[in-house]
């Protein structure tokens, strides 16, 4: 019986260690909003934002129109501001279909609008030019020249009511160096 209340708590321990840090993805440990991705949820009258998936170039945002009017997604003006660099946000919902030339689209050619109807959802897979978003050398580098992390975000910009709104989404990056600095 004592063996498996130990057990319990180191298992507590490790658990409550990694959801401080987020996701791991690799070289990175993500957090969004402070929370590992899948806890993520930002909410209010107007929609709802969950992540669906997290890799180290992309995220993929699953979106719910909470209104009873169409809104759209816009892609030309969303973005990631990481290691104070801005990042322009590209769909990647047709990539597979690209890099097996099914589908011919222009490299530098700008998404139209999604459309998201009302009271449904959609998947805005959001990921960028090149493979890496999430740099763990970007992060140590910000880190050690500041002492504290960047204001990593996504800005996600949409269309409601005629009006350009922007939804920002906090990240934090965490790299095994910033994670044993932060611990001391």
């Amino acid at each position: 019986m004592r063996i498996i209340h130990i057990l319990t708590v180191l298992l507590f321990s490790i658990t409550a260690s990694a959801q401080e840090f987020g996701q791991n993805i690799g070289s990175v440990s993500l957090a969004f909003d402070g929370k590992a991705p899948k806890e993520f949820t930002h909410t209010d009258e107007e929609l709802s934002i969950f992540i669906q998936d997290v890799g180290m170039g992309y995220v993929y945002f699953n979106v719910r129109n909470n209104l009873d009017k169409a809104i759209s997604f816009q892609w030309p003006s969303s973005y990631y501001v990481i290691s104070e660099e801005t990042i322009p946000v590209k769909d990647a919902s047709g990539a597979t279909a690209q890099m097996l030339g099914i589908e011919v689209k222009e490299a530098n050619s700008v998404s139209p609008p999604t459309i998201i109807a009302p009271e449904s959802k959609v998947v805005l897979k959001c990921a960028i030019n090149s493979a890496v978003l999430f740099d763990y050398r970007k992060a140590n580098k910000y880190f050690q020249e500041n002492g504290k992390l960047p204001i990593d975000r996504a800005v996600l910009q949409f269309e409601i009511n005629g009006a350009k709104v922007d939804k920002v989404i906090p990240i934090q990056v965490y790299t095994s160096k910033i994670k044993k600095a932060l611990k001391k």
